[in-house]
């Protein structure tokens, strides 16, 4: 899946001068944001048809008479979004403003860390592996 998806584990990365989005869980790429990425690139076609799944890009046009502003890339996560993800997105947002390219703006149905992704698996009465009861058993 490494190769498949545009290098998730990156070797040699500084984290204090980052050149790939690798930089923020030292050294691996999330996926979500790999797969922007390359979209915002792109490059989707070389990533999605190998698996059947059809890749479309449309575009829209202003009507007659409208006034042009300025556009923007927005990236919207259903479900939630880490903050790694968060940093991910903007140091991608500072490459692509660096070579012109439009900004990136991120938007979320929650934000989501370790406390919160448990409290909701135990609140929804997600299934837990291994035949446990709980958390604590």
């Amino acid at each position: 899946i490494n190769a498949e998806y545009g290098n998730l584990i990156v070797d040699g990365i500084s984290e204090a001068n980052p050149n790939d989005i690798a930089y923020v869980y030292s050294g691996y790429a999330p996926l979500s944001v790999r797969l922007i990425q390359k979209s915002l690139s792109n490059e989707m076609d070389s990533l999605l048809k190998p698996l059947g799944i059809p890749v479309s890009q449309v575009s829209q046009s202003l009507p007659p008479g409208a006034k042009s502003m300025n556009s923007v890339n927005l990236v919207f996560y259903v479900g939630g979004m880490t903050f790694t993800e968060i940093s991910a997105l903007r140091w991608l947002n500072s490459q692509f403003l660096a070579q012109g390219k439009k900004p990136i703006l991120m938007a979320t149905t929650k934000m989501i860390n370790g406390d919160t992704f448990l409290k909701d698996t135990v609140l929804h009465n997600v299934p837990l592996p291994f035949g446990q009861d709980s958390f604590t058993s």
